[in-house]
């Protein structure tokens, strides 16, 4: 009888084995079902705020010099695109080519008269404030002067004599719909973080 009863218990701790293996297993799909789901719902977040409200991006060069630098670090927010206005002296990124993005400042509005004189640029007939700006434009390009077309803005680098911009006709003028946003707030270098004028 004694045989039997120990029999009888080791049957029964192998069961509560079993069920406790079972639920370790279970345990551990539940925790692996819940990794992947919050992973997922960080790349939706992650995908939604980098769409509709801001994305970060590098400055490649030195044609916004001496705004910014080759290797600032940049926030880049959208909400202007779908809710607002860009504004004369905003700093906008856009694509140029497939994977290449620029980043300018907006000079001049739709509608508004562009063209250099002079080493100066004049939006509707007056010389702009040029004060990110050291020195007098001696390239003036092949597309001035032109009348801004509704929906789009004419771009300039601030390093004029160094920047790819809407002076040239295969940049042109800068459509709306083209813009990814606005340059913000500059995080890197951190002797210089804080928001961009």
């Amino acid at each position: 009888m004694k045989e039997f009863e120990n029999r009888t218990e080791t049957a029964e701790e192998a069961k509560i084995d079993n069920l406790a293996e079972k639920k370790e297993k279970k345990d551990i799909k539940k925790e692996i079902f819940e990794w992947i789901k919050e992973i997922v719902i960080a790349l939706i977040i992650v995908a939604f705020i980098t769409t509709f409200i801001g994305q970060m991006t590098n400055v490649v060069g030195q044609s916004m010099v001496p705004t910014l630098n080759d290797s600032d670090r940049l926030i880049v927010e959208k909400l202007t695109k779908r809710f607002g206005e860009y504004d004369r002296y905003d700093i906008i990124v856009f694509p140029h080519e497939k994977d290449i993005l620029y980043i300018k400042r907006i000079i001049a509005l739709p509608n508004d008269k562009v063209d250099i004189k002079d080493g100066k640029v004049f939006v509707n007939d007056e010389p702009i404030d040029d004060k990110y700006v050291f020195e007098e434009i001696d390239k003036y390009g092949d597309s001035l002067p032109l009348t801004v077309p509704e929906g789009q803005y004419f771009v300039l680098g601030d390093n004029r004599n160094n920047s790819y911009d809407s002076r040239y006709l295969d940049v042109g003028t800068i459509k709306r719909e083209d813009i990814i946003g606005k340059a913000v707030f500059r995080l890197w270098p951190l002797s210089k973080i804080g928001v961009i004028k």
